[in-house]
């Protein structure tokens, strides 16, 4: 049985209604973008344009204003490498295709690599 909360299920499993591997990579995209973010997937009471913390990420990322969407309590220590390296591992997690996310030991690569720059 399927447990989780919206704001972290695979897109794939609303079509497919499976799971994979791919899903949990998905879903620690979701956990990235919090960890950067300091906010809750979904937020029902934000703007429409803000309510899900994925969609107002790929369209602040599109338009090269992820600036925006970091937590001040932490925007200043994070060096532009880092937040750009850090940015791409988590729009890769959260590709609509499962087959083009990397594996959960990609992510941790590119975190190690992340914490050094």
């Amino acid at each position: 049985m399927v447990k989780g909360s919206v704001g972290y299920l695979d897109p794939e499993y609303y079509k497919r209604q499976q799971l994979t591997l791919k899903s949990d990579v998905y879903s620690f995209g979701v956990v990235l973008l919090e960890v950067l973010c300091a906010r809750r997937p979904l937020v029902r009471t934000f703007g429409k344009q803000k309510v899900s913390l994925v969609d107002w990420f790929r369209r602040c990322y599109d338009g090269g204003e992820i600036n925006q969407m970091v937590d001040p309590f932490i925007k200043d220590s994070i060096s532009v490498g880092c937040m750009k390296s850090y940015s791409q591992l988590a729009m890769s997690c959260l590709l609509d295709d499962g087959n083009q996310r990397p594996s959960m030991s990609d992510d941790v690569g590119v975190l190690e690599f992340v914490m050094v720059i």
